[in-house]
């Protein structure tokens, strides 16, 4: 008999009290193997899970009373998925003398079908079947197909005698023609310029596709409420059109001419990386802009596309980096043009990995927060805030180390935080911890303020002190 885990009545409650998502499913024993390869599959074109079989749908275990009789199970379910699935683990549990089966399936860098040739997703709590254009979609997601490499259907003599396609080359510091160049490094197939082609060297590739750059300045504004905000669009906005590096270049100059108008500094080098990656590892086959939104307190980079390969958004908030290129000939091109910066600070792209880790050490380095990636409706948001790292509960201690009180408008003042709710949990948390104390608790809850604990000794400490002096001058 293989190696198992028995375990307890109460691990296994936990096991099937457990809610089925999009991360998690339970089947049991009499699922068939064809059936069973529908959810498998659907977990690894999603963002991976859990499987565990031998738990029927009344929650009951009625898994086989030996290991064996999965075999058909795992060789007509998990191992007759096309292509195999890398790194799938599966395990077994023993309870009251039957088994279970747990199979933990990655996030695959791969689109899997079914012996059928079928493909899932999964959605929700439930397995979504895919048609063809949905296929196609996820393996532009996935990185599996490169729209990139793909051409279009417009005259090749449209890029050879773009003026940027020029002075590409001449940077570069070749004497090659400009077809003879486009020829001889594979960014041209049938005499039709390929997708990668158009976005770096068309003069305004915006004309073909859609891959341009929308910048957006939002500011706070007070609403009728007395203490409530809310973010409404200024009356400014930005577009930019052009080849991929004056997307790069007159993009990060308007972020930095508004943010200098704004009087607010971030770190340069991870604007400047944000805004790179989010041009480079861009999905192109979706007909949307990057778009850059920029706040009173934050900026929000929305780049089309979900992470490509086995990039999970978890991974890149840990600082664990996963090396995947959605679009390597763009990186390419971008990265040979960097290369002939001699200021190693000028150049514009880096390495997929350094570059995300580029980002995260220059917030820390600027005392602000970290970056928070999010994947969110096929799309990948990165988010810089303006805020310190320092906790919300440390900011608002120090604050009364200064001063005698704060209330809760005051600590929305301090912290730029316009929720007033978010606030009185604060003050909450530290309450219960024993760090401050309110003054007055018969004023209404918007105009009750704190004071540290340790000032509230030191000030009846005081008043007792004077107290006594003042009963001696009596005597």
């Amino acid at each position: 008999m293989g190696k198992y885990k028995t375990i307890s009545e109460q691990e296994f409650k936990k096991i099937t009290t457990r809610k089925e998502d999009l991360f998690y499913d339970r089947k049991g024993s009499a699922i068939q193997p064809k059936d069973l390869q529908k959810t498998i599959i659907a977990f690894a074109n999603s963002e991976g899970g859990n499987i565990d079989i031998g738990i029927d749908d009344n929650k009951n275990c009625d898994g086989f009373n030996e290991m064996s009789k999965y075999d058909s199970v795992l060789k007509e379910g998990i191992f007759a998925v096309n292509p195999p699935i890398s790194d799938l683990k599966y395990d077994f549990l023993e309870y009251n003398g039957k088994f279970v089966l747990l199979i933990t399936i990655p996030k695959s860098e791969r689109v899997h079908e079914t012996s059928k040739s079928e493909v899932y997703l999964r959605v929700g709590a439930s397995n979504k079947k895919l048609n063809q254009a949905e296929i196609q979609v996820l393996k532009y997601k996935k990185g599996e197909l490169k729209f990139e490499e793909e051409t279009k259907n417009i005259d090749l003599i449209a890029i050879e005698n773009s003026r940027y396609l020029k002075e590409y080359i001449k940077k570069l510091k070749l004497s090659a023609k400009p077809l003879d160049f486009l020829i001889s490094n594979g960014y041209v197939y049938n005499q039709k310029p390929k997708v990668a082609s158009l976005i770096c060297f068309h003069d305004r590739p915006q004309s073909i596709l859609k891959c341009g750059i929308k910048i957006n300045r939002y500011e706070m504004n007070k609403t009728s409420r007395k203490y409530a905000y809310e973010r409404t669009r200024k009356t400014f906005d930005k577009s930019i059109f052009g080849p991929l590096e004056y997307l790069i270049r007159d993009g990060l100059d308007f972020v930095f001419t508004t943010l200098d108008k704004m009087k607010v500094k971030y770190p340069k080098a991870a604007i400047v990386e944000g805004f790179v990656n989010a041009l480079v590892h861009r999905d192109y086959s979706i007909n949307e802009d990057v778009i850059v939104n920029i706040y009173d307190n934050k900026i929000e980079m929305i780049s089309p596309g979900g992470l490509p390969g086995k990039i999970r958004v978890e991974d890149l908030n840990s600082r664990k980096i996963t090396r995947c290129l959605r679009n390597p000939i763009i990186n390419n091109i971008l990265f040979s043009l960097s290369a002939t910066e001699d200021d190693f600070n000028k150049r514009l792209n880096q390495d997929q990995g350094e570059g995300v880790m580029t980002i995260f050490n220059e917030m820390k380095k600027a005392g602000l927060k970290d970056p928070e990636f999010k994947e969110l409706d096929n799309k990948v948001y990165l988010n810089l805030k303006h805020e310190s790292a320092q906790s919300y509960e440390n900011k608002i201690l120090d604050y009364l180390e200064k001063n005698d009180s704060i209330a809760n408008r005051d600590a929305r003042n301090l912290l730029g935080e316009e929720d007033k709710e978010k606030i009185k949990n604060v003050f909450s948390k530290l309450e219960r911890k024993g760090k401050i104390k309110r003054v007055d608790s018969s004023v209404s809850k918007s105009k009750i303020r704190y004071r540290k604990t340790d000032k509230l000794k030191t000030s009846y400490r005081d008043y007792r002190d004077q107290a006594s002096i003042q009963r001696s001058f009596d005597l």
